[in-house]
């Protein structure tokens, strides 16, 4: 007697019916979740911004008063920001203004030394960076 054509084990049906096959190709392709603390593929000026919104932030948090309100609203600005959100980078922005201009004046009351370029260091590269034209071509074009 001539051997079977196929003379191996046999393959292994799958148990997907088409519904299942189905639900497995749709998860597949659903969209994911874009929330993030902080997103690299953004131009490198707003994501050391977003890194130092943060840092800031948290600084103010401790500084007094004026200055933790300040950092208070410079944690959510971060969060939007990295999650591409227009309204983020404007109180980015505004926060960053505000924190330099009170800066500013405890610097005119207090008088100027060498230790007050110290204060207006990371203030006024966080609005730098918010505001540098890499950054706000990106913020126009790409951001909600």
């Amino acid at each position: 007697m001539p051997p079977a054509a196929n003379s191996g084990p046999a393959a292994p049906r799958s148990n997907l019916d088409k519904r299942d096959l189905n639900l497995l190709l749709r998860c597949q392709t659903d969209p994911m979740e874009a929330r993030r603390w902080l997103n690299r593929y953004q131009p490198q000026t707003l994501v050391t911004g977003t890194v130092l919104l943060y840092i800031e932030g948290l600084f103010n948090l401790i500084r007094g008063t004026e200055l933790m309100f300040i950092g208070l609203l410079m944690f959510p600005a971060a969060y939007a920001i990295a999650n591409d959100k227009r309204w983020g980078w404007r109180l980015g922005v505004g926060a960053a203004a505000v924190a330099v201009v009170i800066r500013l004046t405890s610097v005119l009351s207090y008088g100027f030394s060498p230790t007050v370029l110290l204060i207006l260091v990371f203030p006024v590269a966080l609005l730098a960076l918010l505001v540098h034209p890499i950054s706000r071509e990106y913020q126009r074009i790409w951001f909600s």
